[in-house]
């Protein structure tokens, strides 16, 4: 009876471990997804680069629908890996049409991202190669690698190693490189242009409109949490800008390039559970091409940027979390004689900041538009307050803020402004937007369907001159977001 017990004893045992070796976790890792999005957008009256004022005078207000799908897939086998991502993004014109059928449907399917993954060499350091995404921090520095071709991509062509030190000291170290159209990771062409990713100027569509701007890199970010309420990150970027058609070949002469490095520190401390706050400054120093054809000596550079804000969150209102914020931004200017695309004559030295791969909508839609197409934000005086709160419906959050403020130059860059206008005031500006979960966790815990309402409104200051033009801008956004 003994060995009778002990051998079903055995035999559940074996049963056991069998069961065990079955749930053992494969070292080979598949996977893969879709995201939706569709955006409806609607603007009037964008301000413009140089002192001056879009009035739509042809088109009283344009707008336009866009969709970007993203089919992607990843297979790792313990460490190492690949993942992939294709995207296409095309858009739908209303009241307004293009000069090219840049951007209509069916567009480009293109590689987004495709990078090869080497982590944990050594416990110490994984190695990422290809192309990527890559964000640091508030994003006002690192965030866009892509700028000219909008909401479409942000990628990096880069390779980047990443250090653990410590369970709470991160680092970075990259270099990247991108050229000004990416036509050898794409299919399809709806008219035979090509995007400029890097353009400064917004010039698209066709070999002649491309402006040759190449763009190269080598940075680090360091995050350091050894002080949980003082958590620091420390960066250092390199980069070169090669010199570029301002309107594309067509137009003639080329724009001086640049080397130039951005020292920088972000600190966010926690003064109390419910107090916080967020301080960022870079220094930006280097040295512009010459150019003799043109009597335009190489230059210093020599720019700045700051960031305070403090932010209190009532955490003990849980169901609501309603939130302030108070901060400033600066961004350092040009003057008209020393700007970034000054194509003759002396210049001054380059004063202006230059937000090295931050050109994108992080502040809103209509400001950026004060630096006509480039997304360079520069020569800025940002004051503004910003208030929020969320809740939710049926188990699903809903998110409410409004940001205003008024607007500044640093410094006059107008050209052809009238001599008794001095004014640096850009304008008051201010956003509202409402963000919603519709549908959560649609299959095995994952995906979702958001909306989201974005509103801003501009009412432009006498540094926009333009006296026939009218003196409010417009913007407003749908747009429903969909992961698989």
């Amino acid at each position: 009876m003994t060995m009778c017990a002990a051998a079903v004893c055995a035999n559940a045992q074996g049963a056991k471990d069998a069961e065990t070796v079955q749930e053992e976790k494969s070292p080979l890792s598949l996977n893969g997804g879709l995201d939706v999005r569709l955006r409806y957008d609607w603007y009037d009256n964008l301000p413009n680069g140089n002192g001056s004022r879009n009035g739509q005078v042809s088109h009283p207000y344009v707008d336009y629908m866009r969709l970007r799908t993203r089919l992607w897939g990843s297979a790792y086998y313990g460490d190492v890996g690949i993942y992939a991502r294709l995207a296409d993004e095309f858009r739908e014109y209303r009241n307004y049409k293009p000069s090219h059928n840049y951007n209509t449907f069916p567009d480009q399917l293109f590689v987004d991202n495709l990078y090869l993954d080497v982590n944990n060499l050594f416990d110490l350091v994984s190695i990422r190669i290809g192309r990527q995404d890559m964000k640091y921090g508030a994003g006002r520095v690192i965030a866009d690698g892509t700028p000219a071709d909008g909401s479409r991509s942000a990628y990096f062509d880069a390779v980047k190693m990443s250090f653990k030190v410590t369970d709470k000291t991160t680092g970075d170290l990259f270099a990247s490189y991108t050229k000004d159209t990416d036509k050898f990771f794409t299919v399809g062409d709806a008219d035979g242009s090509q995007y400029n990713i890097t353009s400064y100027d917004g010039a698209t569509g066709g070999a002649d409109r491309i402006d040759d701007l190449e763009e190269w890199g080598l940075g680090t970010y360091w995050t350091m949490k050894e002080i949980d309420s003082v958590p620091m990150e420390f960066y250092l970027i390199y980069k070169g800008e090669s010199r570029w058609y301002k309107g594309g070949k067509d137009a003639g002469n080329k724009i001086p390039g640049r080397n130039y490095a951005t020292a920088g520190i972000r600190v966010t401390p926690k003064f109390t559970g419910d107090l916080k706050g967020d301080f960022e400054a870079a220094y930006q120093f280097g040295r512009t091409d010459s150019d003799s054809s043109r009597n335009i000596d190489a230059q210093d550079i020599n720019a700045f940027m700051l960031y305070g804000g403090l932010t209190y969150t009532a955490n003990s209102l849980d169901a609501l979390k309603p939130y302030g914020t108070l901060a400033m931004l600066y961004l350092s200017g040009d003057d008209k004689h020393s700007a970034y695309d000054h194509t003759g004559g002396p210049k001054k030295g380059a004063t202006g900041w230059n937000p090295v791969y931050g050109r994108y909508t992080y502040i809103g839609e209509l400001p950026v538009k004060m630096y006509g197409s480039s997304y360079r934000w520069s020569n800025l005086l940002w004051p503004h307050a910003e208030a929020g709160f969320q809740f939710n419906v049926f188990d699903r959050k809903n998110a409410i803020k409004i940001q205003t403020g008024p607007m500044f130059a640093d410094k006059d860059d107008r050209s052809g402004a009238p001599a008794d206008n001095d004014s640096l005031y850009r304008g008051w500006y201010t956003q509202a937007s409402y963000e919603c979960t519709f549908v959560k966790e649609i299959v095995n815990k994952r995906g979702s369907i958001k909306g989201r309402l974005l509103a801003e409104h501009m009412t432009y200051g006498d540094y926009y001159y333009q006296s026939d033009r009218p003196d409010n801008g417009y913007f407003l956004r749908a747009e429903i977001a969909m992961t698989f």
